[in-house]
């Protein structure tokens, strides 16, 4: 695994006699031209300690590459300026590291810095430019990246620093070289910043419900608390409609949170019970929110199969409560055959005549066997033209405006096409507010209040707990 230390190089980061020198450039080429008369003399209170330090304390056998990054600004730079490049100071550097570690640093390349290195805005985007493209700060099989920027101009420092921790994340190990005790000390910076840096971009999924995004940064970087992971695990499940994960998740979650955090896990224990038990109403409320959630994000066309999903399940539902009939899946015979068994029974003697005459798709019989989107019509038709029911008129009327939807979505790659789907054309198959529109119309039939989306509250639980330290989680 290969090491890489990247240095700026200032105007304290040489030394003559114990002593900085004063003008950079002008003194610093004069000793480069007589090396040899003045090597005994030269010494480099920064980098010095931090060489050791790698060597003695973090045992690195050899330090692949070091990068002395300089300023050289051209000749129309104001002298006073020019003359506090540290050019010569990075070819002295380079000699004087090469001469006394030898093979412990085999590489040595020095970086320059030709434009005004005190402008921030400029520094940021050049090493924004220069870290992912230029050869020097690349090695193969990268363990660590060590940055140290006690000395360097503080524009430069910073661009640096901020770019390399962008570039290389958890890799980047800033040093910092006390001037009061030579001691190298190593910054929490890199990792205190790519922490918030993720934070925001869990934030940003957050907004588009992109758990599973949140989930896969969770368990990558390992950085922020193992609650957040599973809070992530159990929405992404819940969406995707496997409850038992889900149940798993906030399990584990439980496990291991506290304070606040259980306090969010439990809740989401109850929620998750609820929803196991497979109440056909709850079953819709999820599915609706999970309907709204695709069209929110604009996936239109998984957003056209929840909705076929949601016609049958409000049509199915009616026919099991208002009519009392089994509909039960048999798996043996694969077919609805309980549901033709009750039609059989006396009380179901007028439904099922009225079934046997009614004219299906292609004016052909029902297929009473296969219980599907015409023969629940039909049952809601029966309940809406012999019994007047106010419920199954309005069901119908829904069921027969979203017909242009549902074509729409036979037409796409969920069925038999590769129709593409856009706002513009659901607008267009449905003018009105679909959405609006079952919701007032589930809360009418069956009471079913959908006040609240229930990821929005898992969204709020995710903002409490990325506010808040380890320790409360």
């Amino acid at each position: 695994m290969a090491v890489l230390l990247v240095v700026t190089v200032g105007t304290r980061d040489l030394f003559l006699d114990g002593k900085p020198i004063s003008c950079p450039r002008i003194e610093g080429e004069e000793i480069l031209n007589s090396f040899k008369t003045y090597q005994q003399r030269l010494s480099y209170p920064i980098i010095r300690p931090v060489l050791e330090y790698l060597f003695q304390i973090k045992n690195c056998e050899v330090i692949d590459r070091l990068v002395l990054i300089c300023t050289d600004q051209p000749e129309s730079t104001d002298e006073k300026y020019r003359n506090q490049d540290t050019i010569a100071f990075a070819y002295i550097l380079q000699r004087l590291i090469a001469k006394e570690w030898g093979k412990k640093i085999p590489d040595i390349q020095i970086f320059k810095i030709s434009s005004n290195p005190t402008l921030l805005d400029e520094m940021y985007e050049f090493f924004e430019m220069q870290i992912p493209c230029n050869k020097k700060f690349q090695l193969e099989d990268l363990e660590t990246c060590y940055i140290e920027t006690s000395g360097g101009v503080p524009a430069v420092n910073t661009a640096l620093l901020f770019q390399a921790i962008r570039y290389f994340k958890e890799k980047c190990c800033p040093l910092y070289v006390s001037e009061k005790t030579g001691n190298v000390i190593p910054l929490n910076i890199g990792s205190q910043l790519l922490e918030d840096y993720k934070k925001e971009i869990i934030k940003k999924f957050l907004e588009e419900y992109e758990y599973a995004s949140i989930s896969k940064i969770l368990e990558r970087e390992k950085t922020l608390q193992s609650s957040l992971y599973f809070l992530a695990e159990y929405a992404r499940l819940r969406l995707y409609f496997d409850f038992e994960g889900a149940r798993k998740a906030v399990q584990y979650g439980l496990q291991n949170a506290k304070k606040i955090g259980r306090e969010i896990f439990e809740q989401a224990v109850l929620d998750i019970e609820k929803i196991s038990q497979k109440d056909p109403l709850t079953l819709l409320e999820e599915l609706y929110w999970n309907l709204w959630i695709k069209y929110h994000c604009r996936e239109y066309v998984d957003f056209l199969g929840r909705l076929y999903r949601l016609q049958d399940a409000l049509l199915r539902t009616a026919v099991e409560k208002w009519l009392g009939l089994d509909m039960t899946y048999d798996q043996a015979t694969q077919s609805y055959k309980t549901f033709v068994e009750s039609l059989e029974r006396p009380e179901y003697s007028v439904l099922y005549e009225y079934l046997k005459t009614y004219e299906g798709p292609n004016k052909k019989p029902l297929v009473l066997y296969w219980v599907d989107i015409p023969v629940l019509t039909a049952c809601l038709q029966f309940l809406a033209e012999k019994r007047g029911d106010e419920n199954a008129k309005s069901l119908l009327e829904l069921n027969e405006k979203i017909k242009p939807l549902i074509q729409l979505r036979h037409q796409t790659i969920l069925a038999h096409g590769f129709t593409g789907v856009s706002e513009a054309r659901i607008r267009e198959k449905y003018p009105g507010d679909l959405l609006s529109e079952i919701k007032t119309l589930m809360n009418k039939i069956w009471n079913i209040k959908l006040e609240e989306n229930p990821f929005d509250r898992i969204n709020s639980w995710f903002d409490q707990l990325l506010k808040i330290s380890g320790s409360e989680i």
